[in-house]
């Protein structure tokens, strides 16, 4: 069940609007896949290219708190060999793709 969790990063603006928001885990070729999807109030087009950016001054622009959520989040990810990247869908949801190589 959602939960109203101010400052929850990617996901929080989905929670905070009682909008739709799907994570989920898949094996995919090499790796593991971590997908959020939301079809809340997200980013804009213009600001997808950066946002995992630190302290990123758009968010605040949207009345949230700007933050590292999604900066460390990519950090963490990089520094285990993986790729973040965020995305529009057709259907104007906002999807978080996170995959991290499997240890060989």
């Amino acid at each position: 069940a959602a939960r109203d969790r101010r400052g929850a990063g990617c996901c929080a603006p989905a929670l905070q609007q009682h909008t739709t928001t799907q994570l989920a885990i898949a094996a995919v070729p090499g790796a593991v896949r971590l997908r959020c999807n939301s079809t809340g109030p997200a980013l804009r087009d213009w600001s997808l290219p950066h946002s995992f950016e630190p302290y990123y001054p758009a968010r605040a622009l949207r009345g949230q708190a700007p933050g590292l959520g999604l900066f460390l989040v990519q950090t963490v990810v990089l520094g285990h060999g993986g790729q973040a990247r965020a995305q529009r869908q057709p259907d104007g949801s906002l999807q978080f793709d996170f995959l991290l190589p499997l240890a060989p």
